[in-house]
């Protein structure tokens, strides 16, 4: 009986693809399971690492009352901007956590680190990764933001931090916010050098820094708003006397706006103020009771 031999290199071919096959199955399904840790490149950022929701409890009522801090940063700002802050603020305060949520530029949200949170008062770090957009961009990405916050934390109420472009940020969700009743009321404020009037730092590259001039629309709607500010939101103000971006009257621009403020002054530049142990007292003391 005459038999019929498969040749070896059909053989070969079929057993390179069988193996191919399988390993991809293997690569697509490690993806799916393990994306929340997969880093996409060697010369990524620890911002723009792929990062899991949180698994978080509930806090306890004696600490939801204060409510979560997020911390917004400014014009090109960062991982480093509230970096020594928040390590500050959370040695002082066992019962603080510190969590990191990334604005990826199609909207969507990433964090760090996951599986840590464990009942404690969250202090929010806000990261954009595009640093350079318009305010509108921005608030949109914030009102997301605040509203995952709530949902998580079952928050009724929350404070903001936010360093020069953060800090008008921050004024303008609590401006545009104020009466909607599906997100969490704002307690307290902090601006640390924030162009409330615009800033000096002349340049046209970008969005944000177009709406940063003090001739911009995006600053003259904000000073067309300055009536409607709550007057039951705590403001605390900062500037430096070295700061060559901000003017101390614009960085204590939210004076105009309401009664219910702070002002205080320091030895520093525009970008030093997020590091100084003096701010670091002050902004601690008001955001943990500091009274009027």
């Amino acid at each position: 009986m005459r038999t019929f031999k498969i040749p070896n290199i059909i053989i070969l071919i079929a057993v390179i693809t069988l193996v191919g096959f399988i390993y991809q199955s293997y690569l697509n399904n490690s993806y799916q399971s393990e994306e929340g840790q997969r880093t996409v490149g060697t010369e990524e950022t620890a911002s723009e690492q792929q990062m899991k929701e949180p698994e978080i409890k509930p806090m306890p009522e004696s600490v939801r009352k204060v409510g979560p801090t997020i911390f917004i940063h400014g014009y090109n700002g960062g991982l480093r901007t509230f970096e020594k802050m928040l390590k500050d603020f959370s040695e002082r305060d066992d019962r603080t956590e510190i969590l990191t949520i990334t604005v990826q530029e199609d909207g969507k949200l990433k964090y760090q680190p996951p599986n840590r949170m464990d009942g404690k008062i969250p202090l929010v770090q806000v990261i954009f990764i595009n640093r350079n957009a318009s305010f509108e961009n921005q608030l949109v990405w914030i009102k997301f933001v605040v509203r995952e916050v709530a949902d998580i934390y079952g928050a009724d109420a929350i404070n903001l931090v936010g360093h020069s472009m953060g800090g008008v940020i921050a004024t303008k969700y609590v401006l545009e916010t104020n009466e909607d009743t599906s997100l969490p009321k704002v307690e307290k404020l902090v601006t640390l050098a924030s162009p409330i009037k615009g800033w000096i730092y002349f340049t046209w590259n970008n969005p944000a820094a177009i709406d940063l001039q003090p001739t911009s629309a995006a600053i003259q709607k904000l000073q067309s708003q300055k009536d409607k500010f709550p007057q039951d939101v705590k403001v605390f103000s900062a500037y430096g006397f070295e700061d060559d971006v901000v003017s101390s009257e614009s960085a204590t621009g939210l004076q105009e706006f309401t009664k219910n403020i702070m002002i205080s002054s320091y030895n520093a530049t525009h970008k030093s103020i997020r590091q100084n142990t003096d701010v670091f007292n002050d902004v601690y003391s008001f955001l943990r009771g500091w009274k009027y």
